[in-house]
């Protein structure tokens, strides 16, 4: 019997994988599976041909999801840890790339954010900041810890069973149980627990090791960078340091992900690569300067629209008090313009002119508008 044969044959009877299942699985995905249960063991799945297709898939772009790893790979040191420390599986430290393909700043339409996708009541509980300057799940170091700190949570609750503790993470516990409700089955495979009903875009489970296997298959060459921390003394604008910098978007956000705002106030903790270092020591006065100038017309352009608008609300506010102060009187027989001048204390010539007349001669139900 060949090697790959023999070595299928012992997955399969300690990992039975349904006959419909087995029946499309090739030559190609058998070798696969048996080299992801290998990596992920002693932890096992049943074989799903949403694990095939997922592999072909991240075979396929290798090359495409080339920065995704890259990303990974700069930051695994942080996932191990966190991982390590709350004595989950090792393979755990892939779930970034699952869970976000390692979109630093990424949020989801149910408000998951980070590479973790923390709900912000579950960062908040765990200590990590959350308001409109900062978000610390962009932090892949503080966001690692916490998410394995709930993971841990889920993976006591559910007796050790890392398939169940992955899709409580995933969705929630509510949704894992009511998919066992449903099902009438209180063991079932992670495949049916993960069934559409738990509304993922993807298939995550299949997601997840198909990352596995294909960075234990591929070397990449991580992006060496070696980065420079400083607290900024005085405030800056985000937009005039990246330009004055050089410094594309993208890259400050990798080196600084919890920074969200437009400015960077003073005392702020900014990590910058060697090259822009050097040029921050160079330019770091004018960067100053410019937020002092920018500071001064700000508050001058301030100046000038409060009092346009000052000015505004005081014409409206006149034309609303003469328009409050303002009655209509309708003409009486036998009345004149003189009696009705005398009447409400005012002249003819200010009755004419509110009314727009060209003589004295008025009719009987003629409106008048008067002024008090």
């Amino acid at each position: 019997m060949k090697p790959l044969h023999s070595a299928l044959l012992t997955v399969l009877l300690l990992f039975p994988v349904g006959k419909s299942a087995f029946a499309q699985m090739n030559a190609a995905d058998s070798g696969r599976y048996i080299r992801t249960m290998q990596i992920i063991s002693p932890c096992s799945i049943p074989y799903s041909t949403a694990l095939g297709d997922s592999i072909r898939y991240r075979l396929h772009h290798v090359q495409k999801e080339r920065e995704k790893r890259i990303k990974f790979h700069l930051w695994q040191s942080y996932f191990e840890k966190a991982v390590d420390a709350k004595e989950l599986p090792e393979w755990f430290k892939y779930l970034p790339l699952a869970l976000s393909r390692m979109e630093i700043q990424g949020m989801d339409g149910y408000g998951r954010a980070g590479i973790w996708k923390l709900p912000k009541m579950t960062a908040i509980r765990y200590g990590l900041r959350c308001d409109s300057l900062a978000d610390e799940r962009f932090d892949p170091k503080r966001a690692s810890e916490v998410a394995a700190s709930e993971l841990r949570r889920l993976f006591i609750a559910y007796d050790g069973d890392p398939w169940e503790t992955l899709l409580a993470y995933f969705s929630s516990p509510a949704a894992v149980n009511a998919r066992k409700i449903r099902l009438h089955n209180d063991f079932p495979s992670p495949w049916q627990l993960q069934d559409d009903s738990l509304n993922f875009p993807e298939n995550r489970i299949a997601s997840l090791l198909s990352w596995i296997f294909i960075l234990h298959e591929t070397t990449d060459n991580a992006i060496g960078t070696t980065s420079h921390c400083l607290f900024t003394e005085k405030p800056v604008y985000r937009s005039q340091l990246t330009g004055m910098l050089s410094w594309p978007e993208s890259d400050f956000i990798l080196n600084n992900p919890t920074l969200k705002g437009f400015h960077i106030p003073a005392g702020t903790l900014i990590c910058l690569p060697k090259m822009q270092f050097e040029r921050w020591n160079s330019c770091k006065d004018s960067l100053y300067q410019l937020f002092e100038t920018q500071k001064v017309l700000d508050s001058i352009a301030r100046v000038q629209a409060d009092s346009l608008r000052q000015a505004q609300d005081s014409i409206r506010q006149a034309q609303a008090a003469k328009e409050a102060s303002t009655l209509t009187h309708t003409v009486k027989s036998g009345e004149t313009l003189s009696k009705i001048a005398v009447r409400y204390g005012v002249s003819v010539a200010d009755i004419k002119r509110w009314n727009g007349l060209k003589s004295d001669i008025i009719q009987i139900g003629q409106k008048l508008k008067i002024h008090q």
